[in-house]
């Protein structure tokens, strides 16, 4: 019962009823882990703004408002390690959603090859992945109504 409603949320009702079970599944897969990269990366978005404007209003803060004249120098370089060591520690985290990726994909059986994961586990192609879907897996003999 639930199974049906999912399959007739993801794939709607016309879909539901041309495709094969195995066609189905796979179609099913595709779109659930397309959906769930997609909220992962507005999640670490929004991490990484949050992380920025912390680091902003940090610097700002240890500036502006502790400081005195004779430790603003001191405090502005403390401010910028710390705030370089956080911009580090999120681009090592975008890396490990990216390793992430490659396991789960895995799971919901695509084909990665070698130069695909390489590919992958660099930024600008992670980004690409994750923002638009295997579109060469979705089943293309579906039956059309007539």
């Amino acid at each position: 019962m639930k199974f049906n409603l999912i399959e007739k949320i993801l794939l709607g009702k016309n879909k539901s009823k041309l495709m094969s079970n195995e066609q189905k599944h796979e179609f099913i897969s595709i779109r659930f882990a397309f959906i769930s990269r997609l909220i992962f990366m507005i999640i670490f978005i929004i991490f990484i703004i949050s992380i920025i404007g912390f680091s902003i209003a940090l610097l700002y803060y240890f500036i502006y408002v502790l400081s005195t004249s004779e430790n603003r120098l001191k405090l502005i370089k403390i401010v910028s390690i710390v705030s370089s060591v956080i911009f580090v520690v999120s681009i090592g985290f975008f890396y490990l959603q990216s390793f992430l990726f490659v396991l789960t994909s895995k799971k919901i059986n695509f084909e990665i090859t070698k130069t695909e994961r390489n590919k992958i586990l660099s930024l600008p192609f992670f980004i690409m992945k994750v923002t638009y879907p295997y579109t060469k897996k979705f089943p293309q003999n579906i039956k059309k109504n007539k």
